[in-house]
C-alpha cells in the first residue's frame, strides 16, 4: 500500500453525497488526528522545497483546544518545540492579533 492509500484507509473519511471519491477526513478539534510514519520525503532540505495542498473548512474560529498564543497545529513533521515545519491556524482573539490566518513555518533545527 503506497503512503497516499495508507493515508487515506487509516483518516476514517465520510464521503459526500454518493460520490464515493470525493471524501474528506472530518475531525472533531479536540481527539481526530491522521499520523504518517517519518520520512525524509517530507523534509524541506532533502527535497529542496515543500508543497502541501490542503482545503480546510473550520465550522468556527474558536478552537477546543490550543497552542502557544491561541493557535493550533493542522499539519507538519516533528515533535512539540521540535518542528522541522508547521502549518498552523489562528483562533479568535488569540495574543497575536492573528485571528483567522493560516500560516506555514519552516524552522532550522
Amino acid at each position: 500500500m503506497n503512503r497516499r492509500a495508507f493515508l487515506l484507509a487509516s483518516a476514517g473519511f465520510v464521503g459526500l453525497g454518493n460520490r464515493p471519491s470525493a471524501a474528506a477526513p472530518v475531525f472533531d478539534g479536540r481527539s481526530g488526528y491522521v499520523e504518517i510514519p517519518n520520512s525524509a520525503d517530507f523534509s524541506q532540505p532533502t527535497n529542496h522545497g515543500l508543497t502541501i495542498e490542503a482545503w480546510l473548512q473550520p465550522h468556527s474560529l474558536t478552537m477546543p483546544k490550543v497552542e502557544g498564543s491561541g493557535y493550533v497545529h493542522w499539519n507538519g513533521k516533528g515533535q512539540p518545540r521540535q518542528h522541522e515545519w508547521v502549518a498552523r491556524m489562528y483562533q479568535v482573539g488569540n495574543s497575536e492579533g492573528r485571528a483567522n490566518r493560516i500560516s506555514f513555518y519552516a524552522f532550522n533545527l
